[in-house]
C-alpha cells in the first residue's frame, strides 16, 4: 500500500500478483486511488523499487503488465521503464459487468 506523507492516508498500491515461481515471472500492478495524487511522479518513483525487488528478492526473470488500451498514461509509464509491448488480449479482464481488452507489456531481466 502507498501512503501520503502529509497525512498517512492510503492513496494507492503497487506490487506483484500472479507469481509463477516455476517460470520466474509475475504480473506488476499499480493504482492510485485519488485524482489529486495522480500526475505527481509517484509511480515513477515506486515502480523502479518494485522492479528491483522482483529481480533481487523474488528472482524474477520476466515481469508482465496488462493495461487497458486507452490508458495512455499507464502505457507511457511502462514504456518509460523499457517494458515492451508484446500483444493484445481480447476480452481479457472482467470489470464492472463487461469484458475489457488488455495490451500486454513485459520487461525481461538483462
Amino acid at each position: 500500500m502507498l501512503t501520503r506523507k502529509s497525512d498517512s492516508k492510503i492513496i494507492g498500491e503497487c506490487g506483484f500478483h500472479t507469481w509463477n515461481k516455476r517460470h520466474n515471472r509475475a504480473e506488476l500492478f499499480y493504482s492510485l486511488f485519488f485524482e489529486e495524487d495522480k500526475n505527481k511522479g509517484i509511480m515513477s518513483r515506486i515502480i523502479p523499487v518494485v522492479i528491483d525487488y522482483g529481480y533481487t528478492q523474488m528472482k524474477l526473470h520476466r515481469i508482465e503488465a496488462f493495461v487497458e488500451p486507452s490508458n495512455t498514461q499507464s502505457i507511457r509509464l511502462l514504456e518509460k521503464f523499457q517494458f515492451e509491448k508484446e500483444g493484445y488480449c481480447k476480452e481479457h479482464y472482467y470489470y464492472e459487468g463487461k469484458y475489457d481488452d488488455s495490451v500486454m507489456y513485459a520487461l525481461i531481466k538483462k
